[in-house]
């Protein structure tokens, strides 16, 4: 495949691409992953290219076992965090291995489980006080106020 051929292939693709050719260098990339990492510096060895741990680690474990590996990527972009699911996939070339990586933005489903979970967490706190307070009045129904008639209309009228 000719390296133009790689250049377009890379660049069409929806979600930020980059592809490390056999020798471990960046040959191509497309615009959204410029976005997300800034200029690339094609030729660059991927090492020098990208400074995040889990990617380096994941194009790491591809290079190892030569299956499809995937990692989370947690990053600041335009001063916002955002998460992505990466997956790194082998390629064959005529020269040997070849990896694209791709990132999938997964913040907004990480943003919408957040507010899942807070919400959970407001409903059941919200559910506890008037459930507590209906375990204190039966427990007074059934010992102290059981044979005072007042006491027992005026907790059920509660």
């Amino acid at each position: 495949m000719r390296t133009e051929d790689i250049e377009q292939f890379v660049s069409v693709l929806a979600v930020p691409t980059i592809l490390i050719d056999p020798s471990r260098r960046v040959v191509a990339s497309n615009d959204r992953a410029e976005a997300l990492f800034g200029a690339i510096a094609i030729g660059r060895h991927y090492i020098t290219a990208f400074r995040q741990p889990s990617l380096l680690d994941c194009i790491d474990a591809v290079i190892e076992s030569k299956a499809v590996q995937t990692a989370k990527l947690v990053t600041v972009v335009h001063a916002q965090d955002r998460s992505f699911d990466i997956q790194a996939s082998p390629m064959a070339m005529d020269e040997g291995l070849a990896i694209l990586v791709s990132f999938l933005d997964t913040t907004q489903v990480e943003a919408a489980g957040q507010i899942r979970r807070d919400f959970v967490a407001n409903v059941s706190h919200e559910l506890r006080t008037p459930l507590t307070a209906l375990a204190g009045f039966i427990e007074t129904l059934q010992g102290a106020a059981r044979d005072d008639a007042a006491a027992r209309e005026r907790f059920l009228a509660i």
